[in-house]
């Protein structure tokens, strides 16, 4: 009798060890009308993340177990192109409403009983503030005292928010990611100043505020993390002119390191997404400023290659293969106006263009001018012939070569997807940075390329 009950609290404690690590997730996506759903997860490796596809009901109610091995502080849910960033802990039994019914907008979702202050807390953390852009975007012509009221405004939000979580794990996982990011967006003032204004402001109180960060003495890993991410937004700020915010980049520093690292990191990130815009001054003006070699051997090979993906330049080769294994290249397709998805199975966003991508293929479907066509960077081929077999996409649909895998990131520049190209019939580059097939303009876009 002894012995039975051993094993029978062995088989116990089995059991209950399981439950610990296995979290159930149910819940319903309003508006739902068959789109793809997953959750993306934290991998061990940083930067990495783990597909779980989740299957929803034709009323948008779903539910699901996850087993985990640890708390997902930040576990993302896709379904179609939103993105939903929540707060997941093991053991628990979740249930949430996600609302799909307002484009563009990925704040709308409520959880109910377990995890409902943790995630009122990332759906402000994300969507307010993390997200500058939605922080950033409504501030214009103030100065940076008032924009840095605006600024810990909201990060104090956070941490109200925070703290009502009594969750230790929770707070020591976002505090310093707050205070992180309340400094990271107090350097994006002037080059938000200077986006909108055209010209950079002389703000006392922001120049105190760069003297009192005594960048110099940073250590260079601390230097390189702030003004990676300070170059990285800039960068992307619509109708900013590249050769003052380099020059601005310039100042923030006395030691010419310093400065040789941010300049060289704010045009290096310009390139990176396509820009071209002033560009050619820009670089001429910093070979003019930098005789270091190895900084100009960063940037000498971006700025040649990305100058040659201006509008009307030829279009660099591409090597891909179709769903038979054939080999071709990319100008084998050229004659008429091509509208590029590339794309990869495992990327969420990709997949969320694809019912718009679907619509926007079958428009021209019987165009003599116009072919939309999707190219993946998968490097596992038999997964992307697979996902295809499966999906039956009715436009045509490549995948790169270990080659062409090379060219669209040496010679396109592609370093993030999805990312949408034109090309003209004549093999001529049209855009690309084209607007996503979600994008209200695209077909306007699309047809202003034929000529």
């Amino acid at each position: 009798m002894k012995r039975l009950l051993t094993i029978l609290l062995a088989a116990f404690a089995i059991a209950s060890c399981n439950d610990q690590n296995t979290t159930t997730f149910s819940g319903k996506i309003i508006g739902y009308n068959g789109e793809y759903t997953e959750f993306f997860l934290p991998a061990d490796t940083p930067g990495e993340w783990v597909e779980i596809p989740i299957k929803v009901a034709e009323d948008g109610t779903f539910s699901t177990k996850l087993k985990m091995d640890k708390d997902w502080w930040d576990a993302a849910l896709f379904v179609d192109k939103f993105m939903f960033r929540t707060c997941i802990e093991r053991g628990k039994k979740y249930y949430a409403e996600f609302d799909i019914t307002v484009p563009d907008v990925e704040d709308r979702f409520h959880f109910t009983g377990d995890g409902e202050k943790e995630n009122e807390f990332t759906r402000v953390y994300f969507n307010q503030f993390a997200f500058v852009w939605n922080l950033l975007d409504n501030i214009d012509d103030v100065c940076f005292k008032e924009y840095s009221d605006i600024v810990k405004a909201k990060g104090d939000e956070c941490r109200d928010l925070m703290n009502a979580c009594e969750n230790p794990g929770l707070t020591d996982y976002y505090t310093p990611e707050i205070e992180k990011i309340e400094n990271l967006i107090s350097f994006y003032f002037p080059y938000v100043s200077l986006a909108k204004k055209g010209d950079v402001v002389d703000d006392p109180d922001f120049n105190e505020f760069v003297s009192n960060a005594r960048l110099d003495e940073m250590e260079p890993d601390k230097i390189q993390e702030l003004f990676n991410g300070v170059a990285s937004y800039a960068a992307s700020l619509k109708g900013l002119d590249i050769l003052k915010a380099v020059k601005l980049a310039q100042s923030h520093f006395s030691k010419k390191e310093n400065a040789d690292f941010a300049m060289t990191s704010l045009l290096r990130q310009y390139m990176g997404i396509g820009n071209t815009q002033g560009l050619k001054e820009a670089y001429e003006w910093y070979l003019e400023q930098q005789p270091d070699d190895s900084y100009v051997a960063q940037v000498a090979d971006l700025y040649k290659a990305t100058m040659a993906l201006l509008p009307g330049g030829d279009t660099p080769e591409l090597e891909m293969m179709d769903p038979e294994g054939n080999t071709l290249k990319l100008s084998d397709l050229y004659g008429k106006v091509l509208y590029i998805d590339f794309w990869a199975t495992w990327c969420g966003p990709c997949r969320a263009e694809i019912p718009f991508m679907e619509k926007i293929a079958a428009k021209y479907a019987d165009s003599k001018d116009i072919q939309c066509i999707s190219i993946s960077l998968d490097e596992d081929i038999e997964a992307w012939k697979a996902d295809i077999a499966e999906a039956k996409p009715a436009w045509p649909q490549y995948v790169l070569t270990e080659k062409g895998q090379k060219q669209v990131a040496d010679d396109f520049k592609i370093s993030s997807i999805p990312r949408f190209v034109i090309i003209d019939s004549k093999g001529k580059i049209f855009d690309v940075n084209s607007q996503r097939p979600s994008s209200s303009g695209v077909v306007a876009q699309i047809e202003s390329a034929v000529k």
